[in-house]
């Protein structure tokens, strides 16, 4: 018998979200694609590397990228809102 292991989903780790979001909106706009690509990589890897089946990893991958993505939006539209 195998479970199927569910991941905690990232784009509700709102920690990791803002302080990328942060660094992202202060980057120029290549250092922050690089970086999202980097973080987004790196996650992809921990949860393979934890036996989450790849499609559910994507699908957490992908929803990590647009939460990072709406956030940075926010402090561009709202500058010194911690939303």
């Amino acid at each position: 018998m195998t479970a199927a292991l569910i991941p905690f989903p990232l784009a509700r780790r709102v920690g990791l979200i803002r302080r990328h979001a942060l660094r992202y909106a202060e980057s120029s706009q290549g250092a922050a694609e690089n970086g999202l690509t980097t973080l987004l990589d790196q996650q992809r890897r921990v949860l393979l590397a934890k036996g989450i089946d790849a499609k559910v990893a994507d699908d957490e991958i992908e929803a990590l990228e647009g939460a990072i993505k709406a956030q940075v939006w926010r402090l561009i539209l709202q500058p010194g809102m911690d939303a």
